[in-house]
């Protein structure tokens, strides 16, 4: 028996005695108390439990209300300023074929998807600009740099003005969508990927 339920048993039976109760009233309300505590006591808890739960809910809304997830992510524009400098310095290195200029900006792993859906990789991609395979007279952005960082990977996309003088098509003039790759390596921005889309017919097969 607790100290609770001693307590109350003792001071109900000295007022049973008092007015003539039977020892089975001193049971029964006893037993309604410690009852009565007990429900007040859950009540208070789950009253306590139920403010909890709205404080951190709203918590959550106002934390959503605070962020859109559809907003674009924060611009570092050193960053962009930087990248969209190095991709106009490339291409002005293709059209002087500046090689060394051209092999510091291109990934050991870079891969062009010409606009007839070959893939050309890093080596024979230099090699016909070296050569004079692949000669370039022109070749500028025509629209901005649209960029898109994402850590030490970005995202360049923009049309170009294009001027070339290729081997097996002969000298085109078109104008281009382009969608390069870049990642910072040891902390120099490197083009990894890059396809490019003709705007227009691409010349018929001979």
């Amino acid at each position: 028996m607790s100290p609770l339920e001693d307590r109350l048993r003792t001071e109900l039976s000295e007022e049973a005695e008092a007015v003539e109760l039977r020892p089975e009233y001193v049971s029964g309300t006893v037993q309604q108390v410690l009852v009565g505590r007990r429900q007040r006591r859950i009540r208070a808890l789950a009253l306590a439990a139920a403010a909890i739960v709205i404080i951190v809910l709203s918590g959550v809304v106002l934390a959503g209300q605070g962020r859109d997830d559809s907003s674009p992510p924060v611009i570092d524009r050193a960053t962009v300023q930087n990248l969209r400098q190095t991709e106009r310095a490339r291409l002005t290195a293709l059209v002087e074929a500046d090689m060394p200029a051209v092999q510091q900006v291109l990934a050991d792993d870079f891969e062009l998807i010409t606009p007839d859906g070959t893939p050309l990789p890093r080596d024979a991609y230099l090699g016909a600009v070296a050569s004079g395979d692949l000669d370039f007279k022109a070749y500028q952005p025509v629209t901005p740099i649209e960029t898109r960082v994402y850590g030490d990977a970005a995202v360049l996309r923009y049309k170009s003005h294009i001027d070339v003088v290729a081997k097996g098509t002969g000298h085109r003039t078109d104008g281009a969508w382009h969608t390069c790759v870049y990642e910072n390596r040891d902390g120099h921005w490197q083009i990894v990927w890059e396809q490019t889309t003709l705007v227009g017919q691409l010349p018929p097969e001979h």
